[in-house]
């Protein structure tokens, strides 16, 4: 089991690691399941000389292969993404004519807004006018998703249930009902869609299997999650600091999104894995087909290193849905600090954290929100 119960009782790996560069320093080795040792790197230097790592350490994304596919990019290689604005701001609008149409006092769940809305985002912007023309459909698809994403949560931070087991079943009946909307999204972008879709790349690939396509697909639902915390905790900081406007300018705008992704980090670690030769971290020489973990979390505790919330962009695997994302949030900051002005429910209620698969608040978020005039 190596320091799998250690990992389990300290709430995921995320916090595992936190507590480990705590007691060790920037460099630290654990075990990650029985005799696997892997390493873990909290220092914006060595990790920057480990830039020319592409693969990923599958076992570590081992608890995700149910939902997301075997043939992953997770578990094999990445796909380039195109941004889509004119979408955004669409939804975006959306969202903001529902909020202007709220009373003064009334408690926004942050949390649960922001799910549905990505969820509207990327299935719209993501697969086009399958899921686009069908709101009902979208809630289904939000509702059963959430189903599935605490059973991942569960997984990653605790042990994995029989394939026997009616926990299994469900999980697995689920995740089907998923695959099959993406499906059929597909065959539909192929047959009747006319305007461009996000993936449309990856829909129209003539060098992926379909099984690789759909896996590929449900990675990139897999992501709204990450997208739609980060965007909750944004709107959170904003209406923690609401005698503190931002104002409209792009530098304030880019500065308040990266100092909160800094505060919270969703995301907090990643990894590589060189499968073909050892490696030398910092004078240690770690044989090939070692995991090597980036702690985002500790590393990301020294503001001076806050430009790592993008990623190494020097790295070989640089995630393409990085700009995508920032760029989301920013938008999302500039229509919302343009309309409105955010408040916290209670200044006193501080959200206490879970971090299994991401960093999110274990209880609902709420603000209220007024009008600018």
């Amino acid at each position: 089991e190596g320091n799998l119960l250690d990992i389990v009782k300290s709430g995921g790996l995320g916090n595992y690691l936190r507590n480990l560069h705590e007691k060790y320093g920037d460099i630290a080795s654990f075990w990650l399941f029985g005799p696997l040792l892997a390493v873990s790197v909290s220092s914006p230097n060595t990790a920057d000389k480990l830039s020319h790592l592409f693969d990923k350490p599958t076992d570590l994304y081992e608890p995700l292969k149910a939902f997301v596919g075997k043939s992953s990019i997770l578990f094999t290689n990445g796909n380039e993404a195109r941004q889509r604005r004119a979408l955004w701001n669409q939804l975006l609008l959306e969202l903001l004519e529902k909020w202007a149409d709220s009373p003064k006092d009334e408690h926004i769940p942050v949390q649960q807004y922001m799910k549905a809305f990505f969820a509207k985002l990327m299935l719209s912007i993501g697969f086009g006018d399958y899921f686009k023309k069908n709101g009902k459909l979208i809630l289904e698809f939000g509702r059963t998703l959430e189903v599935c994403w605490l059973e991942l949560e569960s997984r990653v931070g605790n042990y994995v249930p029989e394939e026997e087991s009616v926990r299994h079943s469900n999980f697995v009946k689920n995740c089907n009902s998923l695959r099959e909307h993406i499906d059929k999204a597909l065959q539909y972008y192929e047959d009747v869609e006319s305007s461009h879709a996000l993936l449309e790349p990856l829909i129209l690939s003539k060098e992926l299997k379909k099984d690789e396509i759909l896996d590929d697909c449900m990675t990139y639902i897999l992501k709204t999650y990450s997208l739609s915390t980060a965007a909750a905790w944004v709107l959170y900081e904003l209406a923690s600091k609401s005698e503190e406007p931002v104002l409209r300018d792009r530098n304030s705008i880019d500065n308040f999104v990266n100092k909160t992704l800094c505060n919270r980090v969703v995301e907090s670690w990643t990894a590589r894995v060189n499968n073909h030769v050892d490696e030398d971290i910092a004078g240690n020489t770690v044989p090939k087909g070692t995991p090597i973990v980036f702690a985002l979390n500790s590393l990301l505790e020294n503001e001076e290193n806050c430009e790592f919330i993008f990623g190494c962009r020097r790295s070989k695997r640089y995630c393409p849905a990085n700009n995508f994302s920032i760029k989301t949030l920013r938008l999302l900051v500039d229509y919302v600090t343009n309309n409105f002005m955010l408040n916290l429910v209670s200044s006193d209620l501080k959200p206490q954290t879970v971090n299994s698969i991401i960093e999110r608040s274990e209880d609902e978020l709420w603000i209220t929100v007024t009008t600018k005039k």
